[in-house]
């Protein structure tokens, strides 16, 4: 089938997922940002998770483990009151994390090719 974009569709394109590493380090790192300064010692252990989370999928290291925790912290921010970003935000990191399960690292990354 003919495509107007070949390369995007085609596996040589990988810098998607740099973009969505970024993207989710970001906002990972931007609420860890307001969890870190919290009184209640759990929620300062979820901001220095989602810290070492944002870490390493900005460098690309352990990438899909790190997007597995991704997903589990936007379950928390889901099902518990912190509310720290509203509903559409939490979703959309949700399938950031989501899709670099099965897309990998990509390009400029530290992961292992397997």
């Amino acid at each position: 089938m003919y495509s107007l974009f070949p390369l995007v569709l085609s596996y040589g394109f990988t810098f998607a997922p740099l973009i969505l590493r970024i993207a989710l380090a970001l906002t990972l790192g931007a609420a860890a940002r307001t969890h870190i300064g919290a009184q209640d010692t759990r929620i300062r252990i979820l901001g220095a998770v989602e810290i070492i989370v944002a870490v390493l999928a900005l460098v690309g290291l352990w990438t899909q483990a790190a997007a597995l925790v991704a997903i589990i912290i936007c379950g928390v921010w889901f099902f518990f009151p912190l509310r720290t970003y509203v509903l559409s935000t939490v979703l959309l990191t949700f399938v950031i994390a989501l899709s670099l399960i099965f897309l990998g690292a990509g390009k400029f990354a530290f992961d292992l090719p397997f």
